[in-house]
């Protein structure tokens, strides 16, 4: 722990050893949520840039596939339908929100 708080995180050791053992874990979680989200961002352009040049009718690379990520759940692509059904489904919420405000 002592190391991933002085390299990675490039903090002191007098510091390291003036946190807690619960501070230090909320360092290290946070420092993980930051990085899968600058993950999820590098992944999603390089998948873009991927995805624009291959061919038509092959699987689309998702940023997972670009880093090791137990999180990562892949996701079924959705049918027309359901993606209609979503469409519909926020056409209507709309609609009720803009009769409840008198429009």
């Amino acid at each position: 722990m002592w190391a991933f708080w002085t390299q990675i995180l490039g903090r002191s050791s007098d510091e390291f050893w003036e946190l807690t053992p619960r501070e230090i874990q909320a360092c290290s979680e946070a420092w993980a949520r930051v990085e899968r989200a600058q993950n999820i961002r590098a992944g999603t352009i390089a998948a873009a840039v991927y995805n624009v040049h291959q061919g038509r009718g092959k699987k689309p690379l998702l940023w997972s596939d670009f880093f090791n990520d137990p999180d990562a759940k892949p996701k079924q692509p959705q049918s027309p339908e359901a993606i209609l059904a979503g469409f519909e489904a926020v056409s209507k919420t709309l609609e009720i929100v803009k009769s409840q405000k008198g429009g």
